[in-house]
C-alpha cells in the first residue's frame, strides 16, 4: 500500500528587506566596534576538534561574565536543541569558530543563546514561569538583538573584505552564521527575516559573485549528498537542503537546491532496495525523497498558476485566486509529473522498507518516532496534492488514528533534554502531522484530538506553532461539520457530545480541498479574518455561491468566523492548507 503525504502552506506579510539586519542602522549600537576579525584560514580543521568541555575551557578572555554564560548555555542546552542528534559535528566545527576568535560566529551564537533563553523564559510551561524568570526576558531579547546586529555587521565586513571572491574557509564561515541567524529570527518570531538569512546562504551556495539573488540567471541548483558526510560543507549542504525543502512549502514554491544522492550509493540494487546503517542516513535520504515531492508539487502549482493567470479571470482578490490555484491543481493531469509522482511513491515505499529492516539501540527511539512522522508527512502529500477528490482521504483513516498516538508519544518523549523543557526544534515532524489530521480527517474523535494536541503543546518545530494552526484547523472542522449536517438532516442530532461524524457521515459537499485564512491590513484582531475555501463538484450546477464561472467544478466560497479568540494573531498575512 502506498503512503499518502500532503503539503501544508503558512505566509506572513512581506516585510522590507531590511528588517534583516544586513541594511539595519541601530543607533543602539553605532558607537561600539564590531569587534576583530581574524583570517579567514583559521577555520578549525576537523583533526583538531575536541570536546565541549574542552571548548568551554578556552573561551575567550575578553569576554564579559555574562556573555560567558551566554555561551555556556548555547554550548550546553542550545546547541544540542538546535543542531540535534544528526549534526554533532557541525556542531563542534562550529564551537572551534569560538575557540579561534572568528568573532562573527561568537556574536552569532551569543544572539541565539541569548534569543533561546529569551524564548524558553516566555514560552508557557508547568506551574507557570516565575515572575524572577520573566524580568530576565527582555534584558536577553535586547543583548540577542545586539549581537545579532553585531553578526550581520561582521559578516558583511567579512564579504566586503574577501571582495566577493570567497574561498573555502570563508564560505563555511558565512553559512554557519547564516544557519544560526535563521534559527535566531525563528526564535524571534520572523519568518520573513529567516528566509532572506536562507536566501543569503543559498546564493553562497549557488556560487554567485553576490549573495543577494539565489535564482539569479538559474532556477536550481544541483547538489550531490553524501549518505554519511564528514566534512563541513558537506553537514552544512545537508541543513541548507532541509531548510530549503521547509521554507518551500511555506511559501509555496519549488526548492532551491536540487540534492542528489552520491550515484555510488546505491551500486547495482537500485533505489528499489534501500538498506540503511544508521537513521542519520535514513534521514539524509528522506530528505532528498521530500525535496523531490516538494519541488513536483512547486512545479505543478506554477503550471497551473500560468494557466490560470493566461485565461485572465477575475477574481474577488488574491486569497480567493490562491485558492482556486490550489483547487484547480489537483485535477491538472501532465505526464511528466505523473511519471515523477509514481516514482517517488516507489522511493517513499522502498525507504520505508528500509526502515522497518534497520536495528538501531534505545537511544535512538526519538529519532525513529520522527522520521516515522516526518515520512507520513511526505507521503500524505505525495498521494495527494493532485488527487481532485477529497474522498481519497477517507483511507487514511487508520493511518491517521496511529499517527496521532505516535506524534503524542514524540511530544511526551521530546519533552526534556536534562531538566531543560525542550520548546524548539528546527526540524518539523508532530506539528505538522497533527495538522494534517486535523484539516484532512473527517472522524470528529480522531480530528479533534490531534487539534487539541496542536493547542496543548509548547514545542515550536522549525516555523511550525501549534496553537494558531489548531484554531485554524477547529474552524475548518467546525464550518465542514455544520455544511454536512446541513446536507444531511439525518446527521442533525451527531457532531456533539458523543455522536461523533464518521468519515463516511460527511459528503463531498462539506470537503474543503484548499482552505486560506486572511486577516486583511486594516481589520482589528478582535473582528478576526476570514476563511477562503475552495472545493471541487462535478457533479451539479453552482447556484449555490459557486465560483461564477471562473472555472470548470472548483467552488471559492468565504465565511467570516471570529478566530482572534483562538490564538490566530497575524498581519495582513495568510495561512493556507492544501
Amino acid at each position: 500500500m502506498t503512503i499518502p503525504l500532503i503539503r501544508v502552506r503558512m505566509k506572513t506579510p512581506k516585510v522590507r528587506r531590511e528588517c534583516a539586519g544586513y541594511e539595519a542602522n541601530i543607533s543602539l549600537l553605532k558607537d561600539r566596534p564590531c569587534g576583530r576579525l581574524l583570517p579567514a584560514n583559521s577555520f578549525a580543521s576537523p583533526e583538531s576538534l575536541g570536546s565541549p568541555k574542552t571548548c568551554l575551557t578556552a573561551l575567550p578572555v575578553h569576554l564579559e561574565a555574562t556573555q560567558r554564560q551566554a555561551l555556556q548555555y548555547f554550548v550546553t542546552r542550545a546547541a544540542r536543541q538546535l543542531f540535534g542528534h544528526y549534526s554533532a559535528d557541525l556542531y563542534e566545527k562550529l564551537l572551534f569558530q569560538v575557540l579561534n576568535q572568528q568573532e562573527v560566529v561568537l556574536h552569532a551564537c551569543l544572539a541565539v543563546s541569548f534569543m533561546h533563553r529569551a524564548h524558553t523564559l516566555r514560552r508557557p510551561k508547568a506551574g507557570g514561569a516565575s515572575p524572577c524568570e520573566l524580568v530576565g526576558v527582555v534584558p536577553h531579547e535586547r543583548q540577542a538583538l545586539q549581537h545579532y546586529v553585531h553578526a550581520v555587521s561582521s559578516l558583511r565586513i567579512l564579504i566586503n573584505h574577501s571582495n566577493y571572491r570567497l574561498d573555502t574557509s570563508t564560505v563555511h564561515i558565512v553559512l554557519l552564521v547564516c544557519l544560526l541567524c535563521v534559527h535566531f529570527s525563528l526564535l524571534r518570531g520572523s519568518e520573513t527575516e529567516a528566509f532572506t538569512h536562507l536566501e543569503k546562504g543559498l546564493a553562497v551556495i549557488f556560487g554567485l559573485s553576490r549573495p543577494y539573488a539565489p535564482t539569479s540567471g538559474k532556477r536550481f541548483r544541483p547538489l550531490t549528498l553524501s549518505t554519511t558526510p564528514t566534512k563541513t560543507l558537506e553537514l552544512l549542504l545537508q541543513e541548507f537542503v532541509r531548510l530549503d525543502g521547509e521554507f518551500a512549502a511555506y511559501a509555496t514554491r519549488e526548492p532551491y537546491l536540487c540534492p542528489e544522492l552520491d550515484p555510488d550509493y546505491f551500486g547495482d540494487m537500485g533505489p528499489a532496495r534501500m538498506r540503511f546503517r544508521t537513521l542519520a542516513e535514513a534521514s539524509i535520504v528522506l530528505d532528498t525523497i521530500s525535496n523531490s515531492v516538494a519541488r513536483h508539487h512547486g512545479a505543478l502549482l506554477r503550471y497551473t498558476t500560468s494557466h490560470v493567470d493566461g485565461l485572465g479571470t477575475g477574481f474577488e482578490d488574491e486569497a480567493h485566486r490562491d485558492a482556486y490555484i490550489r483547487a484547480s491543481s489537483r485535477s491538472v493531469k501532465h505526464a511528466m509529473l505523473t511519471h515523477a509522482q509514481e516514482r517517488t511513491s516507489k522511493a517513499l515505499s522502498a525507504w520505508s522498507s528500509a526502515l522497518e529492516a534497520l536495528t538501531y539501540d534505545g537511544t535512538g527511539r526519538l529519532e525513529y518516532m520522527k522520521l516515522r512522522l516526518q515520512f507520513f508527512n511526505t507521503w500524505f502529500l505525495n498521494s495527494t496534492y493532485n488527487d481532485s477528490s477529497e474522498e481519497v482521504t477517507d483511507i487514511f483513516e487508520t493511518t491517521f488514528d496511529e499517527v496521532v498516538h505516535l506524534a503524542e508519544r514524540y511530544l511526551l518523549a521530546h519533552g526534556k533534554i536534562g531538566d531543560e523543557a525542550v520548546l524548539f526544534d528546527p526540524s518539523p515532524a508532530a506539528i505538522p502531522a497533527l495538522f494534517i489530521v486535523g484539516m484532512k480527517c473527517r472522524s470528529s474523535s480522531v480530528r479533534r484530538k490531534a487539534i487539541t494536541l496542536l493547542r496543548n503543546t509548547t514545542l515550536q518545530e522549525g516555523l511550525w506553532h501549534g496553537p494558531p494552526l489548531a484554531a485554524f484547523a477547529e474552524q475548518v472542522a467546525e464550518i465542514e461539520e455544520l455544511r454536512a449536517r446541513r446536507l444531511n438532516p439525518l446527521l442533525s442530532g451527531l457532531g456533539t457530545g458523543t455522536n461523533e461524524l464518521r468519515c463516511c457521515d460527511v459528503p463531498k459537499g462539506a470537503r474543503y480541498s484548499d482552505v486560506v485564512y486572511v486577516l486583511d491590513d486594516g481589520v482589528a484582531d478582535q473582528q478576526g479574518g476570514r476563511l477562503v475555501c475552495a472545493r471541487i463538484d462535478r457533479d451539479r450546477d453552482y447556484e449555490d455561491g459557486g465560483d461564477g464561472g471562473n472555472g470548470e467544478g472548483v467552488i471559492v466560497e468565504q465565511y467570516h468566523p471570529n478566530m482572534s479568540q483562538k490564538g490566530i494573531r497575524t498581519r495582513g498575512g495568510r495561512i493556507s492548507c492544501q
